[in-house]
Parts: C-alpha cells; sequence; structure tokens
C-alpha cells in the first residue's frame, strides 16, 4: 500500500537515473522524487518516480506536468537469455557487480534483491561479464534497448 501525500519521504529528490534519451538515443539523466513509501518501519520500500528528463547531448528538456513519471527506458539493461537485468545508475550496477562477485558480505544480497536466476549457475558469471563491458565502456547502452 502506497502511503499518502503526508509521508515522510513524499515529494522529496531522489538519486539520479541514468536513461535512454526519448529524442537522440543517447544516455540522459533523469531526475527523480519519492513518490511514496510502502513496506514495514525497519525495512520501507521508498517508490521513485522520474520527474525531469535532461539531456546534455541533444539539449532535450522534459518536465513532469502531472503526478505521474515521466516514460523512460534504463539505459544500463542487460539480457541474459530470457531475463534482463536492470540498473538505474553507474553506482547500482557497480553494487550488483560487487555483490555477484563476492565482493559484498553474503546478507548484502538481500539488500540488492537480486532474482534468483541471476544469482544461481552460470547467469552470475555472463552478467558479471556484461556489466564489466558496459562499466569500461560508459557510452555502450545496454543490449536489450534496441
Amino acid at each position: 500500500m502506497w502511503f499518502d501525500t503526508d509521508t515522510l519521504f513524499y515529494g522529496q529528490d531522489g538519486p539520479d537515473y541514468d536513461l535512454v534519451c526519448p529524442s537522440c538515443g543517447g544516455r540522459c539523466v533523469g531526475k527523480t522524487y519519492a513518490r511514496g513509501v510502502h513496506g514495514t518501519y525497519r525495512n520501507p520500500y521508498i517508490g521513485f518516480c522520474v520527474k525531469r528528463i535532461l539531456c546534455s547531448q541533444c539539449g532535450i528538456v522534459d518536465e513532469l506536468k502531472s503526478g505521474a513519471s515521466l516514460e523512460h527506458r534504463f539505459w544500463y539493461r542487460i539480457c541474459i537469455g530470457d531475463n534482463v537485468l536492470w540498473a538505474e545508475n553507474e553506482n547500482r550496477l557497480r553494487q550488483i557487480r560487487d555483490v555477484l562477485r563476492g565482493n559484498e558480505d553474503r546478507n548484502q544480497a538481500a539488500l540488492y534483491a537480486l532474482p534468483q536466476w541471476l544469482i544461481k549457475g552460470s547467469n552470475r558469471s555472463k552478467a558479471i561479464v556484461k556489466i564489466e563491458q558496459m562499466l569500461a565502456d560508459r557510452s555502450l547502452r545496454g543490449t536489450a534497448n534496441g
């Protein structure tokens, strides 16, 4: 259940997302805001929505005009078999990579809520390779973006 507009985090600025520009297809920044919270007191889930898209390549600025979220596609999107791994920004992609490599405490995996298909079997090593490729070439768009 989403909490109402009196909820503590409602309307506060959230993390920046790396998105595919709807105009030129390059990488742009999506500014987010907290739309609501659900979960428990100890484990709140804050829902973020994109309120503004800014592209330094083509100059587009798209501003949210209603109370919803702007349409967007994440830049970091990786296909592994029939599954898709999403990351909202480079920092999150690095966190996922570190958990998959075992650099983070195993208890941290729950924090990142990685799906079982990703952490089991050969998908894990495939994901690490694809993540490393994306991080090495920051201009490389995810294979699922088309």
